[in-house]
């Protein structure tokens, strides 16, 4: 099939790093991959996405085939216009989750701050994303995390903005006390260079 490929690779001397992975696209709609260790306890990976020209609809799942375990499950949904675009993914890491207790546990509600998540969940987190295009030279822009397990949360705001052709600033701020910034030139054709600072309040 020509949208579709396999590829098995490894590295030595590491014999339990061969995997095989496969891959599925069709360029104007949809993509799905596929990966699975070559060892006799191998981990299975499987994702897929589903995109229209405004809309993007993707999920990842990661399963240890010997104990029936799903080690990961993630998924993500993307909103984009000419001037803007908006993304929302959700994270989880798990060592304990069966397949059976996942459709459970994703059903599961349980308490106001937690969303649909299994419950032996270790890496647990909600990401929102936002991006506007003010003019063509500028762009703003802010991200939430929301980690569940910790009860923490993290704000970022940004902005993009284009000096000339050759040259672009980005800067950042987050709640936590830090700011950044990063100058990049393109001085000649495939030659950058970067400057870039961040300053922690927290550390003063």
């Amino acid at each position: 099939m020509p949208s579709a490929k396999a590829v098995i690779s490894f590295k030595t001397p590491d014999h339990k790093s061969g995997k095989v992975t496969g891959c599925a696209v069709c360029p104007s709609s949809c993509y799905a991959s596929s990966s699975i260790g070559l060892n006799p306890a191998p981990l299975l990976d499987l994702s897929a996405t589903i995109r229209s020209q405004t809309v993007c609809l993707g999920g990842e799942v990661g399963f240890h085939t010997a104990s029936s375990l799903l080690t990961k499950y993630n998924a993500r949904t993307g909103f984009n216009k000419p001037d803007f675009s908006a993304a929302l993914m959700l994270k989880v890491t798990t060592t304990c989750c069966s397949i059976f207790q996942f459709a459970f546990n994703y059903l599961a509600y349980y308490g106001t701050e937690r969303l649909l998540i299994c419950r032996e969940g270790k890496g647990e987190s909600l990401r929102a994303t936002y991006v506007h295009t003010v003019n063509p030279t500028t762009s703003v822009g802010a991200e939430l995390i929301r980690h569940f397990s910790s009860h923490d949360n993290s704000i970022t705001i940004g902005s993009f903005y284009s000096l000339d052709p050759f040259t672009t600033v980005k800067a950042r701020l987050s709640i936590n006390g830090k700011v950044g910034m990063v100058v990049q030139s393109e001085w000649r054709p495939k030659s950058l260079v970067t400057l870039s600072a961040e300053y922690d309040s927290k550390a003063v």
